[in-house]
């Protein structure tokens, strides 16, 4: 289940609205979840500010429900909290990762095998006719990378 999250400022606007407009239009929320096509328990979470930012696609669902106007309907898209632009990344760093994040180490068996699988290298499988499965993928993943266990056919 999911934790209830504080509400924002943004978010209570959006959700005091959409009340504010189902009851001017006579409805239950259990009456608007129908019409929307959304769960009656979406519907309490967006009044009580619960939930952050509906999908636009789900704002339009209840204004159609609602039998909003078109400045209705915009009123409402205008209240939930949209990001705006690019999400920014942390620049690289010298080292070749992003600031915080650990550089990936010892990973060279496992570039070589990339570089090799990108270049389309074919490989021979290691799996006898009528072995099939996790197990006799894995095997022969391990042989084709050079890393062959004791045991494996």
């Amino acid at each position: 289940m999911e934790a209830a999250r504080p509400a924002t400022a943004e978010s209570v606007r959006f959700g005091a609205l959409l009340k504010r407009y189902r009851i001017a239009a006579s409805l239950s929320q259990a009456a608007l979840a129908e019409r929307a096509r959304l769960s009656e328990r979406a519907i309490s979470a967006y009044e009580r500010g619960q939930r952050q930012a509906p999908y636009r696609d789900t704002v339009t669902l209840l204004a159609e429900a609602l039998g909003l106007s078109t400045q209705e309907t915009a009123t409402l898209e205008a209240t939930v909290p949209r990001r705006r632009g690019p999400v920014e990344r942390p620049a690289p760093t010298a080292s070749g990762g992003s600031e915080g994040v650990p550089a990936l180490v010892g990973r060279a068996r496992e570039l070589a095998v990339l570089e090799r699988h990108l270049a389309g290298e074919a490989h021979r499988c290691c799996s006898s006719p009528g072995s099939r499965g996790s197990a006799s993928r894995a095997c022969c993943a391990r042989r084709r990378d050079g890393l062959h266990a004791r045991g494996c056919r």
